[in-house]
């Protein structure tokens, strides 16, 4: 769907490897029971990925993986997508059929949280968001401000117009359009962005602990305030007390 709207022809974007649904966190588990009955299996239990994660994933023998997403961006302290339903503009897909999809405004909000808080970024979906950003309305471009503040997530894009700069050597915003600072604004420049290009890479290797503290760090940089960061401490802290318990378990 994001091809079909942002691409001509549609197949000069890379392909998708999964299918992303949006599900309120009321209807997960019914959700997950209906894809199941198809043949789907869960790689995690519904309530343990509540816990610990933004998604339920699910996996077929023959079918694309499918992922549940009960929240809009990565870990467990994404925004829930709730509000993004009454929001939602029908699009086309190429079978005929009308889906839902994340009105605009929403969807660069998505695409910039997924690529900030991914475990695998790549400088396709950096360019990706370059692309759908510079050719978006000027009034899309303010309405994706003004939710970021509303839901403090305006150290994502402020991150963003560092990317941008060290990248093409331009702002992410016009000079008329500026974002509010951050309690650790000043820490987001090009060496930040050059850190997070090499801690972030996927390439397939076990993490070092080291690495896993300076990914920690860096997200804790892009927090609009200290109780966004405590909060983000708390939920790291609870994921990695679940993840020992698993060893211990398997133990």
């Amino acid at each position: 769907m994001l091809a079909c709207r942002h691409y001509d022809p549609p197949f000069l974007r890379r392909p998708s490897r999964d299918l992303d649904l949006a599900v309120r966190k009321n209807d997960l588990d019914r959700a997950s029971q209906s894809l199941v009955r198809a043949g789907y299996k869960l790689r995690i239990p519904v309530a343990e990925a509540k816990l610990r994660s933004h998604h339920v994933e699910l996996s077929h023998r023959s079918k694309p993986p499918v992922e549940l997403h009960f929240r809009l961006s990565h870990g467990a302290y994404g925004i829930p997508v709730d509000e993004f339903f009454d929001r939602a503009v029908p699009g086309k897909a190429p079978g005929g059929n009308i889906v839902w999809v994340l009105d605009p405004a929403d969807e660069i909000i998505q695409l910039a949280l997924h690529f900030v808080h991914s475990s695998g970024i790549t400088l396709f979906h950096l360019c990706e968001i370059h692309r759908i950003w510079t050719a978006a309305y000027a009034g899309i471009r303010q309405e994706v401000i003004r939710r970021a503040a509303k839901h403090h997530i305006t150290g994502v894009f402020a991150f963003l117009d560092v990317a941008f700069r060290a990248r093409w050597g331009e702002p992410l915003l016009p000079g008329d359009l500026q974002l509010d600072r951050t309690w650790l604004h000043w820490r987001l420049d090009e060496e930040a962005y050059r850190a997070f290009e090499r801690r972030f890479v996927d390439d397939g290797s076990r993490l070092a602990i080291a690495t896993r503290i300076s990914r920690r760090w860096l997200l804790f940089q892009k927090t609009d305030r200290p109780a966004d960061a405590l909060r983000l401490a708390l939920i790291s802290a609870r994921t990695a007390l679940l993840r020992l318990s698993d060893r211990i378990s398997a133990y």
